[in-house]
């Protein structure tokens, strides 16, 4: 095997450069939107890689390709459309409002966290 610049060049494009990009975009999308919906999105990857495909090395796309994208997109409109078989409330122990860590009693409550660290951004 015998390896050239170009090849060096194009694996540190692709493990560098589009992963970069990729980490930025996907950071953004979380601060943006909800985080169920950014993560839908990412099950949109194949359908767009397999289209980039046909666009750059013209590839065809046949019916199994449409059914496929079919798929995905019904995968995706369960998975954006509200739950309605879930239960409003949620049975189960209460969690304490707070613990005991080496001796010393630390508050769990959101509201106690928030009040001495802050709110998330």
């Amino acid at each position: 095997m015998h390896l050239t610049l170009e090849a060096v060049a194009v694996v540190a494009y692709l493990g560098l450069a589009v992963t970069i990009a990729g980490l930025f975009i996907w950071l953004h999308l979380l601060r943006t939107v909800p985080a169920p919906v950014a993560t839908s999105v990412q099950f949109l990857q194949p359908v767009v890689g397999v289209i980039a495909s046909a666009v750059v090395f013209g590839d065809t796309m046949g019916p199994l390709f449409v059914a496929g994208v079919i798929l995905v997109l019904a995968g995706l409109a369960l998975c954006a459309t509200p739950n309605r078989l879930r239960p409003k409330s949620v049975s189960g122990p209460r969690l304490p409002d707070s613990v005991l860590i080496q001796g010393s009693a630390v508050e769990c409550r959101p509201e106690t966290v928030f009040e001495k660290h802050g709110r998330p951004n």
